[in-house]
């Protein structure tokens, strides 16, 4: 008689669908609901080629939480589940350039 081991799930985890739109074209991605923010962005980076730090990302009311993630920088600790993302949402990113050019003092 042996021990047989049987690997069990530690959480429920589902997938989600959700559109990105960029420049009037829309992008279908798929990942974990417990995927971290910072991966998403770097799923949005693969995908339209966007940098995280130069992507401003518009979100339905209900996912905000998003977008205090993104101003508080806790993006590799906070999941997509934590800032009320969810399946067939449609976000809006902008690519933004936040590089500021200093004007020569006389």
């Amino acid at each position: 008689m042996g021990f047989v081991a049987t690997q069990q799930p530690l959480m429920n985890r589902s997938k989600l669908r959700i559109a990105i739109s960029y420049r009037s074209k829309t992008y279908p991605i798929t990942l974990e609901d417990i995927s971290t923010v910072s991966a998403f962005q770097a799923l949005i980076f693969d995908t339209i080629g966007v940098r995280p730090e130069n992507q401003k990302i518009l979100v339905p009311p209900k996912a905000r939480q998003l977008l205090q993630t993104l101003r508080a920088g806790t993006t590799t600790q906070t999941t997509i589940r934590d800032v009320g993302l969810s399946d067939c949402m449609q976000i809006t990113v902008i690519a933004v350039s936040y590089t500021h050019q200093t004007l020569p003092t006389k």
